[in-house]
């Protein structure tokens, strides 16, 4: 079984693994990103039709990072948010020029978001991507950490780095072959998301309207569209699909 060194190791080359590697590219490290599954796959989770909501943080590391004039061209700025509680009076509005700026935040579909992420991946200078291959095990050593990966043909190697990440997912095996625990707390909700077409333009306002069985999110799409977040009971989500 041949071994490659890295400085570091990623595990996961979804939003936040590759993320990462980008924001670490500028420090001239040699960078794996592994990731099980191709872009271009239908069984691909990170990179979707959902929708992401960028704050303003997430939009200036963008910009330290220089990927941003890509980002905010395939994105819909959020100009105005309504909020509001359901059979209490009244709602809360805030407006971007109110505010001073000029956006609130920025809605971005995630397979577009994808695409921005992964060519600016490909053309990073130090960042070797392993797809599609998958971390079988893990050995801590007292100078390094070894990742044994599986690649699609069937074989074998190992990646030796100085720091091993785990970006593999709410539900991540690489943080299971270390042994390191997480706790997990039901709240009874599931969340149903999915894609409108509206009658009436939804002009780049955000609604969030809070309910006794969750709060439901509205946000504008690119094309007229708007991206929900809808939060019900567990008990009633199968009627509510």
């Amino acid at each position: 079984m041949s071994e490659q060194r890295f400085d570091i190791v990623i595990a996961g080359g979804g939003m936040i693994g590759t993320s990462l590697a980008l924001a670490l590219a500028p420090l001239g490290l040699r960078i794996a990103v592994v990731e099980a599954v191709g872009r271009q796959d239908d069984s691909q989770p990170s990179f979707d039709d959902r929708s992401t909501a960028l704050s303003r943080s997430t939009q200036r590391m963008f910009e330290a990072m220089g990927l941003w004039p890509d980002i905010v061209a395939a994105s819909t700025p959020i100009r105005s948010i309504h909020v509001s509680d359901q059979g209490r009076f009244g709602f809360s509005h805030i407006d971007a020029d109110e505010q001073g700026v000029e956006a609130l935040g920025y809605v971005v579909i995630n397979r577009v978001l994808g695409n921005v992420l992964q060519g600016a991946l490909r053309n990073a200078p130090g960042i070797n991507v392993v797809c599609p291959a998958r971390i079988v095990a893990v050995d801590l050593g007292a100078e390094q950490a070894t990742a044994s990966i599986e690649l699609e043909d069937g074989s074998r190697q190992d990646l030796a780095c100085a720091l091993l990440v785990a970006a593999d997912g709410a539900n991540s095996t690489v943080r299971e072959m270390l042994g390191i625990t997480a706790q997990q707390t039901s709240y009874g909700q599931r969340a149903v998301i999915g894609n409108l077409l509206p009658e009436k333009p939804i002009d780049n306002v955000a609604y969030e309207r809070f309910t006794e069985h969750g709060p439901l999110a509205v946000l504008p799409v690119a094309e007229g569209r708007a991206g929900f977040v809808w939060t019900v009971s567990e008990s009633d989500a199968e009627r509510v699909m």
